[in-house]
């Protein structure tokens, strides 16, 4: 499996692309969409609600999971080669650097399309999806990519932050100790589950798992050590 890193905030996905062109199907933007039905909302709302419309096309998330929309999708890309969705979803990853948030969002659409087995792609639409908040569209993907690759620990993590944004701790939690129990000494989850297991009142946990990633190298922010002090004694030894 490709290295990635982890989502913080937003991610986007970090592969090796090889450098090709795709051939998967109509330039972005070339499909038309039906016009997002006017809800009240004023033209620039409604410009914005169908830019993403336009972005999401040709995947559904309704199960909690992505699955392709083989009619529309059909508009969108083709089906193709791992290395073509690469270039998709390098594509994907600039535009998510530059802040262009629906254009990332559809380049990582196709990148799922063209290779619909491939677990990376999925991950990369996940992290394209946070920053305009949607979050259970987010979750899907990156579930998906899980169910098509048990062991893609980056994928765990990103689920695991994901619960963690969404203020879902207990869940959260565990699957932090997911990624733990692939990767005993994951220096990065052990400082999450530290700070889940803080908010979760759960003090002693949350300094088993502060020692456990200072062990490993990675400090704990300066104002967090205080603030758990103030609710628990350090143990000692």
């Amino acid at each position: 499996m490709s290295a990635s890193r982890p989502l913080v905030c937003i991610v986007p996905l970090c592969l090796l692309v090889l450098a090709c062109q795709t051939a998967s199907g109509p330039k972005p933007g070339a499909s038309i969409t039906q016009p997002v039905q006017n809800t009240g909302l004023n033209p620039i709302q409604q410009y914005k609600q169908q830019r993403m419309a336009d972005a999401m096309r040709g995947l559904d998330y309704a199960t909690g999971r992505v699955v392709i929309d083989e009619k529309i999708a059909a508009e969108i890309a083709r089906p193709g080669t791992v290395e073509e969705a690469f270039v998709e979803a390098r594509r994907g990853e600039e535009l998510l650097t530059t802040n262009h948030f629906e254009e990332s969002i559809s380049a990582f659409t196709r990148a799922v399309i063209i290779a619909s087995d491939a677990p990376e792609m999925y991950k990369g639409l996940a992290g394209a999806l946070v920053p305009k908040g949607r979050m259970k569209e987010a979750e899907a993907a990156i579930r998906t990519a899980i169910d098509l690759d048990t062991d893609y620990i980056d994928a765990r993590f990103d689920l695991a932050h994901l619960l963690q944004l969404q203020g879902r701790i207990e869940e959260a939690i565990d699957a932090w100790y997911e990624v733990l129990a692939a990767d005993a000494d994951h220096a990065h989850a052990h400082y999450r589950l530290a700070l889940a297991q803080y908010y979760a009142n759960h003090y002693e946990d949350s300094w088993t798992h502060v020692h456990r990633a200072e062990d490993l190298g990675l400090n704990m922010p300066p104002q967090f050590r205080p603030l758990l002090e103030g609710k628990m004694s350090e143990p000692q030894g």
